[in-house]
């Protein structure tokens, strides 16, 4: 997730620097207008009330998947943000390919009508109390070496939402 969040970003020319937890403070947070965590699976009590205040006095935030889903013992918990999110964790896709879709939403201006996107790893199921954009899809089954085909697996069914808005405080939040 951090290498192709960093590729991303790199590729578009963004400005881009990178905090590592070692070092992190509130003041280094607010230097940035968007802060983005790319699957950060882990954070502790003190990194949980560093992103709350620095979006609580105005600072953006983009998580993605897992980020906050564990402690630092990696114990499974509900989202450490979900207050920040606007969403709490539910469970995992059962299948390694998932898809999303942005049809009817603003957030998906510009794509097609029914176009899904093929997305890898299992994905986060949510449930939102912020608003949402897209669907997240199951896939009809996963591709197992002995069940494979060549071809696309089609979207199956709904799972949740695909993207969370939130605002807090001062600040907004994004997860996806």
């Amino acid at each position: 997730a951090f290498y192709g969040a960093y590729r991303a970003l790199f590729e578009t020319h963004r400005q881009i620097g990178i905090l590592f937890d070692e070092n992190i403070t509130l003041e280094k947070l607010k230097s940035y207008p968007i802060v983005l965590l790319p699957n950060v699976a882990i954070l502790d009590d003190e990194e949980v009330e560093m992103f709350t205040q620095y979006v609580e006095q105005g600072g953006n935030l983009v998580a993605t998947d897992d980020t906050s889903l564990y402690d630092r013992q990696g114990q499974l918990e509900d989202f450490r943000l979900a207050h920040l999110f606007g969403a709490s964790f539910r469970n995992k896709t059962n299948y390694s390919y998932n898809y999303v879709s942005f049809e009817d939403d603003p957030i998906g201006q510009g794509i097609a009508a029914g176009e899904r996107f093929l997305c890898a790893g299992k994905g986060s199921v949510i449930e939102a109390t912020a608003p949402t954009y897209g669907q997240l899809w199951s896939t009809f089954f996963d591709r197992e070496p002995d069940r494979f085909f060549l071809g696309v697996h089609p979207p199956h069914e709904v799972l949740g939402p695909a993207v969370v808005t939130n605002s807090y405080g001062q600040g907004k939040v994004v997860y996806c």
